[in-house]
């Protein structure tokens, strides 16, 4: 067993991915499930051992740990990511093989206990290797020596975060922006959140102040159709999303109800579908090359990735920038809730088996909704888990 630790957005998850893309082959297989809660593990391992063929597709979580168990003798890699939450037990979730190797990724240091001789704890960068990074993320290195006070400046005042600092490089260069500049205003962001978070005793979120900053000047400076695509995101779950289910909910104008139990669709369903029509639709249909815009546009300030596979594009968030947009929405949040809710229904139809293996955990992300759903939402729900 391997345990990377460290600040979230350190760059633990990348250097796990890293790992198995240089040695990967030494595998017999690899690979990754998210570690948020029980329901996420369970689920992952589960729907791994599904994608082997056909044999497996029907196997519960019981008889999937049996069969990866069974299988010892061959070397396989599992990384649980993002295991953050310390009341998670995990040995119920370790497979019993000799050869293979579980790696984790958590934001808590306590669990390098699982493993002292192989943890490893990861923290800021270096402010030599800070500077650096944003010098070649400007395309400014080596640094000439009259330019080096004002890199130092900013890399001390991104506190050296790696997530910052991309966050910083990606701002800057497509604002076409000096160092100098982007200082003023990352610190003006940062004054005013920490007089917000004070305010509201959020001490908690203080340790991110920096990173949330840098995401919040990146924020302003987007379409007001972009930001509020990205606070639907941040109610679903922050991996796996399918870009093709936007498209296929506007082709019914977010309307689709393909479980109908009870005529008048409710509140919730009107709000959630203004909600959707503004934001992809404000001023008419969308588009592929509409939806391009407003990933491009997410992309370009490294608030997303997106992720080719097969025939689905897949858009994936890092956990800080999922947790700040949901921190930060503006005014009512019920409405980028019930659009979440919304656009999932739309994608709760027959014949969509390819794209509902992806919708499974967002559902789950929703899950503090489920009791008060209107029973069409909630039989959209039950037909995608």
């Amino acid at each position: 067993m391997v345990v990377v630790t460290g600040l979230g957005g350190c760059g633990k998850t990348q250097l796990v991915r890293r790992f198995v893309e240089e040695f990967g082959n030494r595998f017999t297989s690899a690979f990754f499930v998210d570690g948020t809660s029980k329901d996420t593990i369970r689920n992952g391992i589960t729907r791994y051992v599904r994608s082997l063929g056909s044999a497996h597709s029907q196997k519960s979580f019981n008889e999937s740990m049996k069969f990866l168990s069974e299988d010892a003798t061959c070397q396989q890699l599992m990384v649980i990511d993002n295991l953050d939450d310390d009341s998670i037990e995990l040995a119920s979730f370790l497979p019993r093989w000799t050869d293979g190797v579980v790696m984790i990724t958590s934001r808590s240091a306590s669990r390098g206990q699982l493993s002292p001789s192989t943890h490893l704890k990861l923290d800021v960068m270096s402010l030599e290797e800070a500077v650096e990074m944003l010098a070649r993320g400007m395309n400014a290195w080596p640094l000439e020596e009259a330019r080096k006070p004002a890199f130092k400046r900013l890399a001390t005042d991104l506190t050296r975060h790696p997530i910052a600092i991309v966050q910083a490089i990606s701002y800057m260069w497509n604002a076409e922006m000096t160092v100098e500049t982007y200082t003023a205003r990352l610190n003006t962001y940062r004054t005013k959140l920490t007089r917000d978070y004070t305010a509201r005793n959020q001490t908690d979120r203080m340790k991110y102040v920096t990173a949330y900053a840098a995401f919040s000047a990146s924020y302003d400076v987007m379409p007001r159709t972009v930001q509020m695509f990205c606070h639907i995101l941040s109610f679903l779950h922050r991996q796996k999303f399918p870009l093709r289910l936007i498209m296929l909910a506007v082709r019914s104008n977010f309307s689709t109800v393909e479980h109908e139990y009870i005529k008048d669709e409710g509140d919730a369903f009107k709000r959630g579908r203004e909600c959707l029509v503004n934001t992809f639709c404000p001023s008419g249909p969308l588009d592929d090359v509409g939806l391009d815009d407003m990933v491009t546009q997410l992309k370009r300030h490294s608030l997303v990735t997106i992720i080719e596979n097969g025939n689905e594009q897949i858009l994936e968030m890092h956990q800080l920038v999922h947790d700040w947009g949901r921190l930060h929405i503006p005014g009512d949040e019920d409405r980028y809730r019930d659009a979440a809710v919304r656009l999932l229904c739309c994608g709760a139809i027959k014949n969509n088996q390819l794209m509902s293996q992806y919708l499974f955990n967002h559902v789950q992300q929703l899950k503090d909704t489920w009791k008060s759903l209107h029973a069409n939402d909630a039989a959209s729900f039950s037909f995608i888990l």
